[in-house]
């Protein structure tokens, strides 16, 4: 009787709803995320916006890299890193207001084609040899000191 008893008690608890698993949980999470993307406007700002950011943390760290190789100062390259990002600080605020009075879509085309002009000009002046550091022989045509 008793070994009836509990088989029965242990087919109860099996039968019982369990809490979905931590994974359960976050695969479902993404599931729904994943809905958003059968939407042509999100998919194509998914896309832009991975796109733009890993090319700014390309831009970012190629900058650092240059700034570290020419310098060999940690000081030097933390500076650079400051002036990098000093305008989003100072002017953050004031410019939310006035590109919230501007056409979204042509400002971001606007600013994405400028960072990319940018970058590209960027490149190549360190390809060309006209960024090189101050303690060179040769007279340098840009110097980072």
């Amino acid at each position: 009787m008793r070994a009836h008893h509990h088989r029965m008690h242990a087919s109860s608890d099996s039968a019982a709803p369990r809490p979905p698993s931590r994974l359960r949980q976050i695969w479902t999470a993404v599931a729904a995320g994943g809905a958003a993307l059968r939407h042509r406007n999100f998919r194509l700002f998914f896309w832009g916006q991975l796109i733009s950011l890993i090319g700014t943390w390309m831009q970012s760290l190629a900058q650092s890299w240059l700034v570290y190789t020419l310098t060999h100062s940690a000081f030097q390259l933390g500076v650079v890193n400051m002036f990098q990002f000093l305008p989003v600080l100072l002017f953050s605020l004031f410019a939310g207001v006035v590109v919230d009075r501007l056409p979204k879509r042509g400002l971001i085309i606007t600013t994405q084609i400028a960072f990319m002009v940018l970058a590209a000009v960027l490149g190549v002046l360190t390809v060309a040899g006209w960024c090189r550091s101050g303690r060179s022989t040769s007279s340098p045509r840009f110097t980072v000191w």
